[in-house]
């Protein structure tokens, strides 16, 4: 079943609907047409639903940020992600096929505020037997960290 969230531009409500048809559709369509836009389709975004696999996809036909999150929360993980059936697969893949030259950073981790100073930017748990990390130079292992913490340099 597919979920389809529309919202009523004179009033703001947003309506649920539900959609039994197993093909895949269009969940959201929307189109930017406001005359101040850079194009009638600047902030295009198709979001569509495969109710036989359960996957959501989006694309973002633009070129500023894609998925933005902004939250108030002050407990809880703003983004989280569970996996708990993997068996093969993996839970996260970020990948850059782009072959600009330019100087760019795939990922960026920043503590902006200088008063936080009990915040830890990044941490890896490790509750097994296999590497905390690897690194790899293309497709060859030059090191990692193994699940006692030690930096190995080299393909061990």
């Amino acid at each position: 079943m597919a979920i389809s969230l529309l919202k009523d531009r004179s009033t703001g409500d947003t309506i649920v609907a539900d959609d039994d048809d197993a093909e895949w559709q269009n969940i959201i369509d929307e189109v930017n047409t406001h005359t101040a836009a850079a194009s009638p389709h600047t902030n295009h975004v198709i979001t569509t639903g495969d109710t036989m696999t359960g996957e959501l996809a989006i694309n973002i036909s633009g070129t500023s940020t894609c998925l933005d999150l902004d939250s108030a929360a002050t407990t809880g993980d703003i983004f989280e992600l569970n996996g708990d059936s993997l068996t093969t697969g993996g839970l996260m893949d970020i990948v850059s096929n782009s072959a600009e030259t330019d100087t760019r950073t795939l990922v960026d981790i920043v503590n902006d505020n200088t008063a936080a100073t009990g915040a830890t930017c990044f941490r890896i748990q490790q509750d097994s037997t296999g590497n905390i990390a690897e690194f790899y130079d293309g497709g060859s292992l030059i090191s990692y960290i193994d699940d006692e913490g030690a930096f190995i340099v080299g393909s061990g």
